[in-house]
């Protein structure tokens, strides 16, 4: 096989991925997918990934299966410890978001307030031309009351 070629033969067990030469494969597994318990014990496994299954010990075999399972519950509980906090990451998203809204709320809260303040300051300015329109009128008769005397005034000294 040519090492300049795509061509990938050698697969690992647990996790899938494929290697071009059997030695990457070996150290994948023996770096990457099994622990260092399951290195102990799969140490004649791994060397024995030079030969064919059928060239293989039955007691080999079982090892090799024994040593599969192990590396599958490894992953498994790899993928529920992922699956954890990918689950503490979305209650941490829920509860910002929480406080968001509850931002968002007390924003709006203190826009009403903002809101109702002014409508009662356009409602002081209204009372306040109000009065100043009373006073206003106020003024404008007694303006009319002085006219009207100063005219009787001099009505009765004309006479």
């Amino acid at each position: 096989m040519s090492s300049h070629t795509d061509e990938r033969p050698y697969a690992c067990d647990v996790c899938g991925a494929a290697f071009k030469s059997l030695s990457h494969l070996k150290r994948h597994m023996t770096n990457i997918c099994m622990t260092t318990s399951q290195r102990h014990q799969s140490s004649v496994v791994v060397s024995d990934l030079f030969f064919e299954d059928k060239d293989l010990r039955p007691e080999d075999k079982d090892v090799r299966l024994e040593d599969k399972d192990v590396r599958l519950e490894d992953k498994d509980l790899r993928l529920q410890d992922k699956d954890l906090r990918l689950r503490d990451t979305l209650d941490k998203d829920l509860r910002l978001k929480d406080k968001d809204l509850r931002l968002e709320d007390k924003d709006l809260r203190l826009e009403d307030k903002d809101l109702r303040l002014e409508d009662k300051d356009l409602q002081l300015e209204d009372k306040d031309l109000r009065l100043e329109d009373k006073d206003l009128r106020l003024i404008d008769k007694d303006l009319r009351l002085e006219d009207k005397d100063l005219r009787l005034k001099d009505n009765m000294d004309k006479d």
